[in-house]
């Protein structure tokens, strides 16, 4: 019985932002070549191919939620040492709504001004939200940097130069029209709508003269506290905070290092050297002397 279906092919030329196709009809004679019926390209706009929009959504839940997470180990270490009460932790809303003020007040030159442990804790609150650009530089190289992203350090280092001042805070509170010692903590201006991105080490030098100006005049800030925001997260001991071991820095500013580059490889206990890679044969030979070394007869 005859049948009606042609011999026919397709092929597909799929590109990152476009489909070739073809139509091709088999030869009746094996030597022949196979007949062209059609052909084309389907072209696509680049913001619908591209995966840019979705990673950036990614991106932005990732950043929410390590912020999250920063805040609540920094509660923990507080209620930890017994400086504030959860309630107090907590408080919603917070009656400090301007802690770039009462940071302004502290980091002012020649401000023998400190804060309470209430006050400290909405600016290192807004710190945590706030701990400016550093480019991944714990493990990115420069060339990741975006274009927008450095434009927004340069327009925060410009601003800074055309107000004078060497500080976020004081930076804020210049563009924003307010004193840090007035009684006026609103302004008509809009800071976000500026969209600066202030550079991590200036950020973190604020928080440090921040806490210098209030080590042993506040209870339980010591070096060891100063350490453990800044520096190295393991400096206090902390039951209820617990991290993984790629995770690098302190509390404030640390951040996980990706696993592409997190350096955690056991070492080697014969020749001292970093255990091999999956699916190699050294790594199978590795694993094989493990196997044998826990064997017990």
């Amino acid at each position: 019985m005859p049948s009606n279906t042609l011999p026919l092919n397709l092929a597909f030329d799929i590109g990152h932002s476009s489909i070739g196709w073809a139509v091709l009809l088999s030869p009746a004679k094996k030597d022949a070549n196979p007949s062209l019926l059609g052909c084309g390209v389907v072209l696509f706009p680049a913001d619908e191919c591209l995966n840019s929009q979705r990673a950036l959504f990614r991106r932005q839940r990732r950043h929410i939620a390590a912020t999250r997470n920063r805040i609540k180990r920094l509660k923990k270490l507080l209620q930890h040492l017994d400086v504030l009460t959860e309630a107090q932790l907590n408080q919603h809303p917070s009656p400090y709504s301007a802690p770039w003020l009462f940071a302004a007040r502290v980091l002012a030159s020649d401000s023998k001004q400190t804060l309470s442990w209430p006050e400290l804790w909405a600016v290192l609150r807004w710190y945590a939200h706030n701990r400016g650009y550093d480019g991944n530089a714990a493990w990115a190289h420069d060339e990741a940097e975006s274009v927008d992203d450095t434009e927004k350090v340069e327009k925060a280092k410009g601003m800074m130069a055309e107000y004078g001042k060497n500080t976020t805070a004081e930076t804020i509170c210049a563009y924003l029209g307010l004193d840090p010692f007035g009684k006026k903590t609103a302004s008509a201006k809009y800071f976000k709508g500026t969209n600066v991105a202030f550079p991590r080490d200036v950020v973190i030098a604020d928080v440090r003269r921040l806490l210098e100006a209030h080590r042993s005049k506040l209870s339980r800030l010591d070096d060891a506290f100063i350490t453990v925001l800044l520096d190295d997260w393991k400096k206090l001991s902390c039951p209820t905070i617990r991290l993984p071991q790629r995770y690098h820095g302190g509390l404030l500013f640390g951040q996980m290092i990706p696993r592409f580059d997190n350096r955690i490889i056991p070492t080697c206990r014969i020749t001292g050297e970093k255990t091999p890679l999956k699916h190699c044969r050294a790594f199978y030979r590795y694993r094989w002397a493990m196997l044998v070394n826990n064997v017990t007869v």
